[in-house]
């Protein structure tokens, strides 16, 4: 399980390599650049490229 703490670690270490994140339901967010990703302390907002033009965000809220 990963953690806000290592998921901001990976998120900002540099050169930044792409990792993915896999929620309780199965879905996943492959993270393939710092862009694609905000990490607060109580969220995460996933981005992901829907064609080159646009782009779509999620977010999840997690509990713990």
């Amino acid at each position: 399980m990963k953690t806000f703490a290592s998921l901001r670690k990976l998120w900002k270490q540099r050169p930044f390599e792409p990792f993915r994140i896999v929620l309780e339901s199965g879905q996943h967010y492959d993270i393939l650049g710092p862009e694609f990703i905000m990490v607060t302390k109580t969220a995460l907002a996933f981005g992901r490229r829907k064609n080159k033009d646009d782009a779509e965000f999620d977010s999840a809220h997690v509990v713990g």
